[in-house]
């Protein structure tokens, strides 16, 4: 989608189970995972139904499920907040 802001940034393959050991080892303190990204559906199933209905569905799901790990198995991307 072209209002993706996660194009811009940038991305590492990291374990979320692993991460707060990772950062810790880097003089950090993991705060909080929220898991922002999801897809409802496989797109290609998407591009078949009513898009703005998809987007609204899409909007209250992904908000309601932010934080919560298993929205991983949604999306793929997870966002870390951290602090020195």
């Amino acid at each position: 989608m072209g209002h993706s802001v996660s194009k811009h940034i940038r991305k590492h393959a990291e374990n979320p189970l692993e991460y707060a050991r990772l950062v810790q080892s880097y003089g950090y303190k993991l705060e909080k995972m929220v898991y922002p990204d999801c897809h409802l559906l496989p797109p290609f199933l998407e591009k078949a139904v009513d898009p703005k209905g998809l987007e609204d569905l899409k909007g209250k799901t992904c908000i309601r499920r932010a934080e919560d790990w298993r929205s991983l198995f949604i999306g793929f991307e997870f966002l870390s907040f951290l602090r020195v």
